[in-house]
């Protein structure tokens, strides 16, 4: 309650004394309303520190790769080693859990070409083991059957091949994103909401007397004017426990320290967190930290004080925040308020949470951009997967009638489709087909390939005729790596 809010209510009880109680009614409910507006300036504060806090005390995770995008590469990598030669599977030893060989050092002399096998040696045995773990290219395998003829193996390793060296540059690039790209990783983001809760630098609550807690042994020593903004923990603790009672007056469903003795951090910061309502995401959220600023600014109450002007959030003891129970606020003053014609200089809390609010949204963006390359690798899964079945059918490659080899025209769409056309219109024997893109019609009551995975066959098919329409017709190169 302010002074003037004081010296009122002592009025109004001399009144009663002398029996002029009606002279002083009007004073009666200036006092109230007074009264009511310390009381909502202080609960004002505590909703608007609250939206602060639980927008800042959140984290985010370190990677959102999709275990599917994993899967797809594997397969795809398992593909391409099932299709090469003898002579390169000969040199993978699978029988272990670990590399076998652990370097390509026996099979090639040392020099740039060493240097590059060594790198990529792990991810090579790992797909080798993937292969003859799940018995691919064998008749045990449900899908991936043997290749008839080398000439078959041979067209599709060399297809399969491009395919799996451009969807591992994909992968680099999908991995980088799925973390956030350079400007949302999960450390820069938990970083900034840290350091916006706690203070630079500062893990948790017990760190607040180094960063923004100048002492605390008592509200005046802790509190002061030049070490508020520094973290939002902090400020709310300021704003919620006086030097006087345990008054609750900030929020019923907190009980206060006496701030007139040393606060024991560990204790009332958790109870005063708790009493703050959380309605906000689970996750960080750039609208909920833009949303919490706007709030605590719209709450920040200036008044002129001989031409400073001063800026609070509660309610002041005239213009001042002394930590009495008619006292008891922030004062903001060096960042929003000051002489005339000055400028506040930037709030440490505040310009974390914009920063972490701006790596929130370049994370979202890297999130959408990792989705769309997560698009294009699961399509050349599809297609490596199409040129495997149709070499496995002895379909991919034919020789010419003068005797020299050349590739056949791809069917692609055509042969995924009878697949999926063969479980008839039983949606059961549909659902088993599922492993090779086949969905069930509910309108046409029949088994058929995915609109999306038929589209981008055709695409592929397309491209294969070229843009005259004329086949490609091209003699395949013998393969020496893989």
């Amino acid at each position: 309650m302010t002074d003037f809010a004081l010296t009122e209510k002592r009025a109004v009880k001399k009144a009663f004394k002398t029996g002029k109680l009606a002279v002083v009614l009007p004073l009666l409910f200036s006092v109230l309303e007074l009264a009511k507006s310390a009381e909502n300036d202080r609960a004002l504060s505590h909703r608007v520190m609250c939206a602060l806090t639980t927008a800042a005390d959140k984290t985010v995770g370190g990677t959102e790769e999709s275990s599917a995008v994993t899967e797809d590469v594997d397969l795809l990598l398992a593909l391409n080693f099932s299709t090469s030669s003898a002579n390169w599977t000969a040199m993978f030893d699978t029988t272990g859990e670990e590399v076998k060989p652990v370097n390509p050092n026996d099979f090639v002399p040392a020099g740039p070409v060493r240097d590059e096998w060594t790198k990529a040696w792990p991810l090579w045995w790992k797909a080798a083991k993937k292969a003859a773990a799940e018995h691919i290219g064998t008749a045990k395998h449900a899908n991936y059957k043997p290749i008839p003829d080398d000439g078959n193996r041979k067209e599709a390793h060399r297809r399969i091949k491009e395919q799996a060296t451009a969807v591992s540059k994909l992968k680099a690039k999908y991995i980088k994103l799925a973390q956030g790209g350079t400007k949302g990783t999960a450390n820069l983001i938990n970083g900034y909401l840290k350091a916006a809760l706690y203070g630079q630098g500062a893990n948790d609550v017990n760190n607040l007397v180094l960063t923004a807690l100048a002492a605390l042994t008592n509200w005046g020593a802790a509190c002061k004017a030049q070490t508020r903004g520094i973290a939002i923990a902090a400020d709310l603790l300021c704003a919620c426990n006086n030097n006087a009672d345990t008054t609750k007056q900030c929020n019923t469903g907190y009980t206060p320290h006496n701030w007139g003795s040393a606060i024991t951090l560990t204790t009332s910061w958790p109870a005063l967190k708790a009493s703050c309502i959380n309605h906000g995401p689970q996750a960080p959220s750039a609208s909920e930290i833009e949303s919490a600023i706007s709030s605590f600014e719209a709450a920040l109450a200036t008044k002129d004080n001989g031409g400073t002007l001063v800026a609070t959030l509660g309610a002041p003891s005239g213009n001042a925040c002394d930590g009495t129970a008619a006292g008891l606020c922030v004062d903001y003053t060096q960042y929003y308020g000051g002489a005339d014609g000055t400028k506040g200089k930037a709030m440490p809390w505040m310009q974390n949470l914009k920063k972490a609010a701006e790596a929130i949204t370049a994370r979202q963006t890297a999130l959408a951009a990792s989705h769309a390359i997560a698009a294009q690798i699961e399509a050349l899964r599809t297609e490596a997967d199409s040129v495997y079945l149709q070499a496995a059918a002895g379909k991919l490659y034919v020789p010419s009638e003068g005797g020299s080899n050349e590739r056949a025209k791809p069917q692609p769409s055509i042969n995924r489709e009878a697949e999926c056309n063969e479980a008839g219109t039983s949606e059961d024997k549909c659902k088993e087909l599922k492993a090779k893109d086949c969905v069930f019609n509910d309108k046409a009551k029949k088994c058929e390939l995915k609109k999306e995975v038929k589209a981008k066959l055709e695409k592929a098919e397309t491209k294969w005729n070229g843009k005259d329409g004329k086949t490609n017709s091209k003699g395949s190169k013998h393969i020496k790596r893989k």
